[in-house]
């Protein structure tokens, strides 16, 4: 097997000078002409529409492509650029065709993407990657997941109350331009990924990964919470019981009379709630004593008398 040189530039119509306003114009053009619901007869078509975009559209990418030279094709030696650091030597094309007769080709790309920016130069520092059999039964376990991570992805921040109550949003895509309303379910884990399918380039699947946002009161903790609350002295001295803002509302809290400043106490089922309707968190409050700053005259005096009081029990 050889591997096809993909000329970017060509397939999508530009100068290897285009600029990224170009080039997605281009992109879009040919995108609507040959996208599988208009055109089923162009599918491989719009499959090298996509893979253009894919590695012209990003910096990093076009500019390793294009450490290829304008000029290389297929059949001659490749002499590898600052980068290729997989390899130290020249190598001829079918030879490295044989070494990736299994390629997996990274969620649908070609083979030629695949070792531009899969598991081929710059990705394996010592040996090649698998071969034959092997290799083609590790691309198919792998497809989704290569496919999801080569997709693009938009942030969705939320707040804690987001996630503890669930939401829909209306949330402005970058990619389109188009404003969609999501359904984030209660329980949403950080870093999780929600599928919207068709709002990608050229109608491939967009990723919208979820992002807590810092909340002034609680940090998380899994799906505990956890927070530090003043308490008056006299509160933690007495006990008695205080009123807390939870995410699901206010809560009473009753202390123990001699409550130590440092102490912890947990709140069963205050905290996130779990996303598969398991057992939701807790909340886990660090009592802190509130020391006034500033005294009025009977305040004062007060402190004064216990202060007094305390050195007698001395």
């Amino acid at each position: 097997m050889s591997i096809q040189y993909k000329d970017y530039y060509q397939i999508l119509g530009v100068s290897r000078t285009a600029s990224e306003k170009e080039i997605k114009s281009a992109f879009r053009k040919l995108a609507r002409q040959y996208h599988p619901d208009v055109n089923p007869a162009h599918t491989e078509k719009f499959k090298d529409i996509n893979e253009a975009y894919e590695v012209l559209s990003d910096k990093d990418k076009r500019k390793r492509y294009d450490s290829l030279g304008a000029d290389w094709r297929h059949g001659g030696d490749f002499k590898p650029p600052p980068g290729f650091d997989g390899f130290s030597q020249g190598v001829n094309m079918q030879d490295l065709g044989a070494m990736f007769s299994g390629g997996s080709g990274m969620g649908g790309f070609s083979d030629f993407f695949d070792i531009m920016f899969g598991q081929g130069f710059g990705a394996q520092q010592a040996g090649y990657p698998p071969r034959g059999t092997q290799a083609r039964q590790q691309g198919n376990s792998q497809q989704a997941s290569r496919q999801q991570a080569t997709a693009p992805e938009q942030i969705l921040p939320l707040t804690l109350e987001d996630v503890a109550k669930g939401v829909e949003k209306s949330i402005h895509l970058q990619q389109s331009g188009r404003s969609v309303n999501v359904k984030v379910p209660k329980g949403v884990k950080d870093g999780a990924k929600i599928r919207l399918r068709g709002e990608g380039p050229g109608g491939s699947d967009l990723f919208l990964r979820v992002q807590f946002q810092a909340h002034p009161k609680f940090q998380v903790d899994g799906l505990n919470l956890k927070a530090t609350m003043d308490i008056p002295v006299a509160d933690m001295a007495l006990g008695g019981t205080v009123s807390i803002q939870t995410l699901s509302g206010r809560f009473e809290v009753t202390l123990p009379a001699g409550s130590q400043s440092g102490k912890t106490i947990r709140l069963k089922g205050q905290g996130l709630p779990a996303n598969n309707d398991g057992s939701p968190g807790d909340l886990l409050l660090t009592l802190q004593a509130a020391i006034p700053k500033t005294l009025s005259q009977q305040e004062k005096e007060l402190y004064e008398r216990l202060k007094a009081l305390s050195h007698s029990v001395d």
